[in-house]
């Protein structure tokens, strides 16, 4: 009974994963019970101001990560990242990006489209936005190895998972253009033989 707990107990960063994404999962499926444009406002401003604090921890740990980086040199602290420097560009992408995408919802409440256009709009916003927050969440974790020399599980499950998703979808798009080539008319060469 001793191993069964202690079984259990050792899977506790999997347990803290997935209740954290049910809870959000959770909070959106209750704010678009109703979508209405407070909620739709409450729920943009909600992962522009998620998405703006992650990219300040981003920032902090990229600034760390460089600090260290040439401390190890010898030189003077200079912030020289390269992707440091884009951290202004991606937050005014994702402020357009949610924004227009709430100008859209607004606006097919407005003009009374059915429910299923603000629906399809939230999920492409919950799409984009849990995309942006995974590749800020894995450049966290860049800065963590290059601070530290490792990464943490989280980072390296993060990692793994990405890994996965990239493959599936190459493997998906090759077939799909292997597919469309098979579909063509053979050349004539191989239809005399």
């Amino acid at each position: 009974m001793y191993n069964v707990f202690q079984k259990f107990f050792g899977h506790i960063d999997l347990y803290t994963t997935s209740t954290g994404i049910g809870l959000v999962m959770a909070t959106i499926y209750h704010l678009l019970y109703e979508l209405t444009e407070k909620n739709l406002f409450g729920l943009s401003l909600g992962m522009w101001l998620f998405l703006f604090i992650i990219n300040v921890i981003d920032i902090y740990t990229g600034i760390k990560a460089d600090t260290k980086r040439k401390k190890d040199l010898g030189a003077n602290f200079k912030f020289e990242s390269a992707k440091g420097w884009r951290v202004i560009e991606k937050i005014f992408i994702f402020t357009v990006v949610i924004g227009a995408l709430f100008t859209f919802e607004k606006e097919a409440i407005k003009i009374d489209l059915p429910e299923i256009a603000s629906g399809f709009i939230v999920y492409i916003k919950v799409i984009l936005f849990f995309y942006a927050f995974l590749i800020e969440l894995q450049s966290i974790g860049e800065n963590e190895e290059a601070r530290f020399g490792k990464k943490g599980k989280m980072f390296v499950m993060l990692d793994s998972i990405i890994h996965v998703v990239n493959e599936g979808i190459l493997k998906k798009l090759k077939n799909m253009f292997n597919s469309k080539d098979n579909d063509e008319e053979p050349p004539i060469e191989n239809i005399e033989q």
